[in-house]
């Protein structure tokens, strides 16, 4: 049997992309084209709409130990799947998710878990209208009942309140399923004639978790979505063995009476498909259909990961190179040449990209830190391309690097007027001492005066957690205040920091030991 192939459904906004790059960040060694690229973006919040189907090659297992299996997942613009649940009669040829969505084993309904009841009227009744009308249509072509269908609550990490621990925010999250697998089923049950049957399952996802009461920061750990996919992967399976069954059942009850006839439809239907046509109308299809909308965007243009543009790029040359192009017409040849031109050029840059192009993180030291900061500025994408997926990557690197020496900056000028305020308050201390000493007794203002002093000392000593600080620079991924410690100046400063504050925790318990209390 095929792959089993999964198809990810909703409307504009409803984070179906994101739960892709969840699913890498949930599983970083999962083997798979462009996932590592959308899960940066998707913690970044860099993620742009998905303007057009995509599929992704990923390879899971239903169970630890099992073997990984192959699938496909189908990610449907958001556009494009609006369009079709708006449309009078969504499964028509003319609906560009029209194949797309009759290869799948496995739908899954994403739905935003922070929309109102009536929003999510609204879109329950353009999701029953729809599920129907590809029930009938595949009902007529695979005669098998109870096709998965997940209903997807993503962004459950909205639904969280302040305070709340694991559990009260688990626990808000299954009423909303609840409550919402409750709606749905009235809308299906209103679509019920013809419907036939649908295996309805109820999923709670999250790219990130809320801020819990009794649980450290997890932000980038994704809730439920490892689970989704791989729970996805075995309903799939489990599907395609029914209509594998099925299929084989009804060619062996009809073999013998229809053999004869189907075998002639077949070729008649062969023959009157690929009846021979002219090799230059086939060559003008073939272009066309490299072709952009003649509305799309930089973005929409030069869309995708370095693997699907490569293979863009030698499909247009094809097309460049075959006997009959000089024979289309000369705006088709303009288009195609300009098409393949941009995406050569656009290609031949992420190429260069992927060795100038390195974060701060990747430094061991300060020279390495300094030679990919040059790599990384002397990069120049072309101002038309700032808003496309190489733009925004090199634009992230420019200013994780000024991130980090603004940093670095800040943490020196703080070591500095720490180091000057502690040997002050130290100083201080000993004129105080000597003054004492010198009496030979100790007036109560003198006291009150010291235990003032004392008081700067504690405050001084407690004022911030020794350097260097475990949490992350703001805007700069998988580099922490402590890794500043490659900085030979911060390295330097933090030594008499550290100098200074052991200074002032000596002067003061040697103070406290020797003035009487009252």
């Amino acid at each position: 049997m095929a792959s089993p192939r999964l198809l990810l459904f909703g409307t504009p906004g409803a984070g179906k992309t994101a739960l892709l790059g969840a699913l890498a960040q949930a599983a970083p060694a999962l083997p798979a084209d462009d996932l590592a690229e959308l899960r940066t973006n998707t913690y970044d919040d860099q993620l742009s709409p998905t303007e057009k189907t995509q599929t992704y090659n990923l390879r899971l297992q239903e169970k630890g130990s099992d073997p990984f299996s192959a699938v496909a997942v189908l990610d449907c613009g958001g556009q494009a799947a609006l369009d079709m649940l708006r449309a009078s009669e969504p499964f028509t040829k003319k609906q560009a998710m029209h194949k797309p969505v009759l290869a799948a084993d496995v739908v899954l309904l994403t739905v935003d878990a922070s929309l109102s009841p009536k929003q999510l009227g609204e879109e329950f009744q353009q999701f029953g209208r729809w599920l129907r009308g590809l029930h009938h249509l595949r009902g007529r072509r695979v005669e098998v009942g109870d096709m998965p269908v997940f209903l997807v609550l993503t962004k459950c990490d909205l639904l969280a309140k302040k305070d709340d621990t694991f559990a009260k925010w688990t626990a808000r999250i299954d009423e909303a399923k609840r409550r919402v697998e409750e709606k749905f089923r009235e809308y299906l049950d209103e679509q019920a004639h013809g419907f036939g049957t649908v295996k309805l399952l109820v999923w709670a996802t999250a790219i990130k978790r809320p801020a819990l009461a009794d649980r450290s920061s997890t932000a980038l750990e994704p809730y439920g979505v490892a689970e989704l996919f791989h729970q996805g992967l075995r309903e799939a399976h489990a599907f395609q063995t029914r209509r594998h069954t099925a299929q084989v059942r009804l060619q062996n009850l009809f073999a013998g009476l229809l053999g004869s006839i189907a075998l002639l439809a077949l070729i008649v239907a062969f023959l009157y498909e690929f009846q021979p046509s002219p090799r230059g109308e086939r060559l003008e299809e073939k272009a066309r259909a490299l072709l952009p909308r003649p509305d799309a965007s930089t973005v929409g243009r030069l869309q995708g990961g370095l693997k699907k543009l490569q293979e863009r790029e030698a499909k247009l040359a094809q097309v460049q190179n075959d006997a009959a192009f000089e024979g289309l017409p000369e705006e088709t040849q303009e288009a195609i040449n300009h098409a393949h031109d941009e995406v050569a050029r656009y290609v031949q840059l992420y190429r260069e990209s992927q060795h100038a192009l390195k974060l701060p993180y990747l430094a061991k030291d300060e020279k390495e830190f300094d030679a990919l900061e040059k790599t990384a500025k002397a990069f120049v994408v072309p101002d038309d391309w700032k808003d496309t997926l190489l733009g925004r990557r090199a634009d992230r690197c420019h200013k994780e690097f000024t991130a980090v020496r603004l940093a670095a900056r800040a943490e020196q000028a703080w070591l500095r007027a720490e180091t000057l305020a502690n040997y002050t308050l130290t100083d201080a201390s000993d004129r105080l001492y000597r003054d004492l000493r010198n009496e030979k007794k100790y007036e109560p203002a003198a006291l009150d005066a010291w235990r003032v002093l004392k008081m700067k000392y504690d405050a001084q000593i407690h004022k911030r957690p020794s350097p260097p600080r475990r949490d992350s620079i703001p805007g700069v991924s998988r580099f922490k205040y402590e890794n500043l410690g490659l900085f030979a100046e911060i390295k330097k400063e933090r030594s008499k920091w550290r100098k200074s504050q052991e200074a002032l925790q000596e002067r003061a318990e040697f103070i406290e030991e020797r003035i009487p209390r009252k």
